[in-house]
């Protein structure tokens, strides 16, 4: 390709711009697929299952990447407000779909007793990311799917 290191950091401003744009990204191109998953599920609940176990699925060298938002979350925190930034924009997007699948579920029957769906979906959300975690450091794919289906009954999930 003839272009150096130097001069591809020299295009987006230097490596942290880089990786900005990166994570960028990759967390707007995993959210909207996110998304999608639970717009296209046939039932919500459905949604929310697949969501949840779809690290489960992955080939074992996939999941032990993890994800780069619950890596560049865990690396810096709030400690800089770029990343916080992207990171809270596309975690917001992805817990209202969450939430929005929680309500359709609740209005079909699918949820027991009176939850709160702002606080529901965050939980999905962060149980999400320790599934996550946990793919990375060993968990096999059948304990990601008991978290997933744990977390889901936490919930309510009929």
């Amino acid at each position: 390709m003839g272009l150096s290191r130097q001069s591809f950091y020299n295009a987006f401003g230097g490596k942290r711009e880089v990786f900005l744009a990166a994570l960028e990204r990759y967390a707007a191109e995993r959210t909207d697929a996110q998304i999608a998953l639970l717009s296209d599920a046939p039932a919500p609940l459905q949604g929310l299952r697949e969501l949840l176990q779809a690290v489960a699925a992955h080939a074992p060298d996939r999941r032990k990447l993890g994800c780069m938002s619950v890596a560049t979350a865990s690396a810096f925190g709030d400690e800089d407000a770029d990343v916080s930034a992207i990171l809270r924009h596309h975690g917001l997007r992805l817990q209202k779909a969450m939430q929005a699948s929680l309500s359709r579920a609740r209005d079909q029957g699918q949820l027991q007793g009176d939850i709160d769906l702002p606080l529901a979906a965050q939980f999905l959300r962060t149980s999400q990311h320790g599934i996550s975690l946990a793919a990375r450091t060993g968990a096999t794919p059948a304990q990601l799917r008991g978290m997933a289906e744990l977390a889901l009954r936490a919930v309510g999930a009929a």
